[in-house]
């Protein structure tokens, strides 16, 4: 007997009963959310902005433009410090630095590279502004 047939002949009740633990198996335990489901997306154009970033500049210090555009997009495209002029650290880089002021936060930027730190902090959004960015650079 086919297993059709054998739940065509099942009583209405049992049949609703199992079409109801079904549904419920099938459920997903735990529904991601938009902000987490959009971070999941985003975070992989890394490689490919790294990618177009090496094009742009023959290969030569790539990765020192892509943490400079990174920090950028980051802090709204406004400068962080340069000759001694500090504007205010946008919120998503304090949020990447968040035991330091905004001055200790220019000069560990300066100092050191944290180019994949800021990318794990970096908003879903910025990341797919900067990866559009780099693709408008190489085309």
């Amino acid at each position: 007997m086919k297993m059709e047939t054998l739940i065509n002949n099942l009583p209405e009740d049992l049949k609703e009963y199992i079409y109801e633990k079904v549904l419920e198996v099938r459920k997903p335990r735990k529904v991601l959310t938009r902000d987490l489901k959009d971070d999941i997306e985003s975070y992989f154009l890394f490689d490919h902005i790294v990618h177009n970033y090496k094009i742009m500049f023959n290969g030569v210090h790539h990765m020192d433009w892509v943490e400079n555009a990174i920090i950028n997009v980051m802090n709204d495209h406004q400068t962080i410090g340069i000759g001694g002029i500090y504007m205010n650290v946008h919120q998503d880089i304090k949020n990447t630095f968040p035991n330091l002021n905004d001055e200790e936060i220019s000069r560990t930027l300066i100092e050191e590279s944290h180019v994949m730190r800021l990318w794990r902090h970096m908003p879903p959004k910025k990341r797919i502004d900067l990866y559009l960015e780099s693709c408008d650079h190489i085309f």
